[in-house]
């Protein structure tokens, strides 16, 4: 599934694929699996697995070993107010995925021996609005007092971008290595 969206998605890069590895930190899936329950019982009977729980893309070039960070810290994860600055935060405050391997690849982080990485990440994204700059906080969902979207987005009618601001909606779930060129090859 990871490997068939990367391909449907980097259309016109013409990168292949070194590896794709699963990540496993426990306590990370614990507190993102936590955090999906709750949205899923405050959404009730509107909630829609195939629209509010979705694999995206994730790339980082931040100084330092940040996707090792990442995926191996178990109190680190992604942090939503440390993310963002570099590219301005057109929709809001928060860790940005897209729909799309390619738009991560402008971000993805350059190994020393020129390959790329990105992650695949498992994301709640629940309800979700239109997210503008400075936007620190999800807006109430119409006609509540105490409930807001889950999440941020460029476009609510067919969103690719879309913003969190709790790190525990977001699980990486996998490194992908990839490379210019070639034939799509997992190694």
């Amino acid at each position: 599934v990871v490997e068939s969206a990367f391909n449907a998605t980097m259309r016109g890069r013409y990168n292949r694929i070194v590896r794709i590895e699963r990540v496993e930190n426990g306590y990370q899936h614990e507190t993102h699996t936590v955090k999906a329950r709750t949205i899923e019982r405050q959404i009730g009977a509107a909630y829609n697995a195939a629209t509010m729980r979705r694999t995206l893309f994730h790339g980082t070039r931040c100084r330092g070993d940040v996707v090792a960070k990442i995926i191996n810290d178990p109190d680190a994860g992604f942090l939503p107010l440390k993310s963002g600055s570099r590219t301005g935060a057109k929709y809001g405050d928060g860790t940005y995925f897209a729909r799309d391997a390619r738009y991560s690849d402008d971000y993805a982080s350059t190994l020393p021996t020129g390959e790329k990485q990105m992650l695949a990440v498992d994301v709640v994204v629940g309800r979700w609005a239109r997210g503008r700059k400075g936007m620190n906080e999800c807006p109430y969902v119409d006609g509540e007092r105490y409930v807001r979207h889950n999440c941020l987005v460029n476009d609510v009618a067919d969103p690719t971008i879309f913003v969190i601001q709790h790190s525990s909606q977001a699980y990486p779930a996998h490194l992908i290595t990839y490379a210019q060129g070639g034939e799509d090859a997992i190694c």
